[in-house]
């Protein structure tokens, strides 16, 4: 596999809207948390402050200092001593404040750090949470969600923490400056116009650093993908197995070799620009120190003074120096800030009616498929999203969605309350896409869905979804104890342990779940201690078991290849189960065995677009269409397969 450098246009912002994005960062972590905010600010500022008064009132004990050697008045001596000694005695409290203020600054500061970090997650994850499914299924959505949160919430954290550092820099700059400015206009205008061209190159070089990244995101998405083939338990084994590790390594090396060479191509040119700027400002401060002395020897300004404007002028520059190199900066950080602000304020693509109907959820409803036709979101003539093709299993599939858009058009049913159904098709017939939109994951593109003759758009979101019991082909569990994932089926109900049984027997899983040491207690997942590690086939009846449980809320039980990693044998057992666990209760089942769909009360059949066929197994085995040709090829590459087998 060859890895190409991209070529693509940079990402830029401007700078107002650069410190749009920092002022948003830091206005979401005041909000957050004002009482820590605003008491970092005040410490800063204080310990901003309290350098510039220490050398004040040095520079004061040695203006006194020297007027005293200048005079011979035994009266005046013994005045200079005692305003010496009332400045020595004040430099000492300020100091003493200075090191009390730096302490309390590093705890004010750790607190700080907590808290923004603690809330900041919180917050990111409680909004990425309302995301709806559908926008996580937009690949361009997974490029924006992989730049924004690989390095998780810091560019936030880092960009608010950053405007309260140039809060307390700019008051040390503002006091400094009236400082410079009351010895010397002229000084002044000398250390700001030496600090701009440090600024200009920390600038360039954020962008361009951020024009990588943002560049390469997929590239960097491929990177991190390859490496959990090698690091992680669950695929190490089939790398190893397939002697791909060689190949793996071969193309992440040259993914992060690019990102390397360009990154030190940047630092380069950074360092090159860089001496430059900071042998410009070196001039600057010299000629600044020249303009100092000049005007000591000519008697302008006292030695004292002299030692202030010093150390004002050493402080102001570093000060403006800092902040400019701060802001610069940051402008890396506003970049991915931009990103992370962009998911945050992602609206979901299913949006609740103003007015939404309440739907009682005491008894299974009538659902009814009224000229649905659908095509998703993104798709163009001659396009496709991953999703689409993920419904597609065949090049005819590819070639037909080329000139037909449409997963699939017209369709029209009626699903009665309590009604078990069966919704077969060859691979890209739309079968899980049609169940996405019966759990509304989009809306149809054309007609409508009527759930009790109201358009499911005009229903509650959350009333629909407690109606809904659905298990997926791409399922997960959650690494908590066997009995607490099952129960997740209904997660805001206290655990019912004898209805986690029962649903566990009738998914076929309380046989081996009763041979666990902790049984209902098991750590699921040995990447925790005591934790086992299922066979597929029993993480199936496990995800199974937590659907069923969740038909103590829910009256639609959808299962899409339920038994997919099942063997024939408990496959039957457990369709006999499901019989009596879905008794009142809707079933809608998506299966390719179609043994599975024998007893069920009606056969839905899709095809090329289009609900062909629709009856129970008897009537659509008479008919001899699709579904019976499809059954009898079935049948019969079972019965050679073992015949071949008892050979």
């Amino acid at each position: 596999m060859e890895i190409k450098n991209s070529k693509g246009t940079k990402e830029k912002i401007s700078l107002k809207n650069a410190g749009i994005i920092a002022f948003r960062a830091f206005a979401l972590t005041f909000k957050l948390l004002p009482s820590a905010s605003l008491g970092l600010i005040f410490i800063f500022i204080l310990s901003a402050v309290l350098p510039l008064a220490q050398n004040g009132v040095f520079s004061l004990i040695i203006n006194n200092i020297s007027d005293l050697i200048g005079q011979n008045s035994p009266v005046a001596n013994i005045g200079m001593s005692r305003t010496i000694l009332l400045f020595i005695l004040l430099y000492i409290g300020v100091t003493i404040i200075s090191s009390i203020t730096k302490e309390f600054s590093k705890f004010i500061a750790q607190r700080w750090n907590l808290l923004a970090d603690y809330h900041l997650n919180i917050h990111t994850t409680r909004k990425r949470a309302g995301i709806d499914i559908a926008q996580y299924e937009n690949p361009d959505f997974q490029n924006l969600m992989y730049r924004a949160f690989e390095s998780g919430i810091w560019p936030i954290y880092k960009l608010a923490r950053g405007q309260i550092d140039n809060i307390s820099n700019i008051f040390g700059i503002i006091a400094a400056s009236l400082i410079v400015y009351s010895i010397s206009p002229t000084l002044l205008i000398i250390c700001v116009v030496s600090a701009i061209p440090s600024f200009i190159v920390e600038l360039k070089y954020g962008n361009i650093v951020w024009g990588i990244w943002a560049e390469n995101s997929p590239r960097q998405r491929l990177y991190y993908a390859l490496r959990e083939h090698i690091n992680t338990r669950r695929n190490v084994v089939q790398t190893k197995m397939l002697q791909a590790t060689n190949k793996i390594l071969s193309i992440i090396e040259g993914i992060a070799t690019l990102f390397l060479n360009e990154q030190l191509a940047a630092d380069k040119k950074k360092l090159i620009l860089g001496t430059l700027a900071g042998t410009f400002m070196a001039a600057g401060m010299g000629y600044g120190f020249y303009l100092i002395i000049q005007d000591v020897l000519l008697g302008s300004i006292k030695v004292g003074t002299l030692v202030f404007a010093v150390t004002s002028l050493q402080s102001l520059v570093s000060d403006i120096n800092l902040t400019l190199r701060d802001i610069a900066g940051q402008y890396k950080d506003t970049l991915q800030a931009k990103d992370i602000f962009e998911i945050l304020d992602t609206n979901p693509i299913i949006q609740e009616s103003n007015n939404a109907v309440e739907l009682k959820n005491d008894k299974p409803p009538v659902i009814e498929f009224k000229n649905v036709s659908f095509k998703y979101p993104s798709s163009k003539k001659g396009e496709k999203t991953d999703e689409a093709n993920n419904d597609k299993g065949s090049e005819s599939d590819v070639s037909n969605e080329k000139n037909n858009p449409y997963v699939f058009k017209d369709l029209n049913f009626k699903i009665q309350p309590g009604e078990k159904i069966g919704l077969v098709g060859q691979n890209g017939a739309g079968k899980s896409t049609l169940i996405k939109l019966l759990m509304r994951v989009y809306d149809p593109t054309e007609g409508q869905i009527l759930v009790n003759g109201t358009d499911l758009k005009d229903i509650k979101l959350d009333d629909w979804t407690s109606t809904l019991s659905v298990l997926l082909q791409q399922y997960s569990l959650h690494e908590l104890n066997v009995g607490e994932a099952i129960a997740m089926g209904a997660p805001n109900k206290e655990i019912d342990i004898e209805q986690v049984i029962h649903s566990a027997k009738m998914s076929g899983a309380d046989e081996f779940i009763q041979e666990y040491a902790k049984k209902y207690e098991q750590q699921i997942s040995r990447e925790f201690d005591d934790g086992i590690e299922p066979s597929q086939g029993q993480l199936q009846k496990i995800a199974l078991a937590r659907s069923l449980y969740r038909l103590k809320i829910g009256q639609v039980l959808i299962l899409d290849e339920p038994t997919a990693a099942i063997d024939p044998v408990a496959e039957q057992e457990i369709f006999e189960q499901m019989e009596h666990a879905t008794a009142g209760k809707t079933l809608i089942l998506i299966t390719h065995r179609f043994n599975s769909v024998k007893n069920v009360d009606r056969i839905l059949v899709l095809d090329g677009h289009l609900l062909v066929e629709e009856g129970n197994h008897t009537e659509l085995m008479k008919k001899g269409g699709l579904y019976a040709k499809m059954f009898n090829s079935q049948a019969k590459g079972f019965i050679e397969g073992s015949k071949n087998s008892e050979k």
